[in-house]
């Protein structure tokens, strides 16, 4: 019963980190070895670590040698799951006429510039509700030498 729930535990926490945190990659970098080219290796693209996902983040007797395994293997199927997602683009993509490929295209741009918009739009907002309860602040703190009513 209880291996079974780990089981659940941890598929449904793979399967939602692997979707929210789709685009985390992790910090391994080949290694070089005698034969390889140097361009090889320098040429990649340095990857981020992979976060310690739930529900591992939450656990307290974690050794540090532990939450490194752990951020390697969840980063390693990261990896693959993006290869797979990149794998299924291309053959989508065959399916298409040359049309419809530049109309995905467009579709697929508009919907991140608007996104980004968004984005663009939440963060002014958040700036500016912060500025506003700063200058809020400061007008309820009394001015510098003056005392209140003797």
């Amino acid at each position: 019963m209880r291996k079974r729930w780990l089981v659940g535990v941890l598929a449904v926490g793979m399967l939602g980190s692997g979707m929210t945190m789709a685009q985390e990659a992790t910090d391994v970098r080949p290694e070089k070895r005698d034969g390889d080219t140097p361009n090889k290796v320098e040429n990649e693209k340095p990857k981020r670590k992979a976060r310690l996902i739930f529900p591992f983040s939450l656990m307290t007797t974690l050794t540090a040698e532990q939450e490194d395994q752990l951020r390697q293997i969840h980063g390693e199927y990261l990896e693959k799951q993006k290869q797979l997602r990149e794998q299924e683009d291309v053959e989508l993509r065959a399916v298409l006429t040359a049309e419809q490929v530049t109309e995905l295209d467009k579709v697929v741009a508009d919907r991140k510039a608007e996104q980004e918009k968004k984005a663009a739009e939440r963060k002014a907002k958040a700036q500016a509700e912060k500025e506003k309860a700063q200058s809020d602040k400061k007008a309820d703190q009394p001015a510098e030498g003056t005392v209140g009513a003797e």
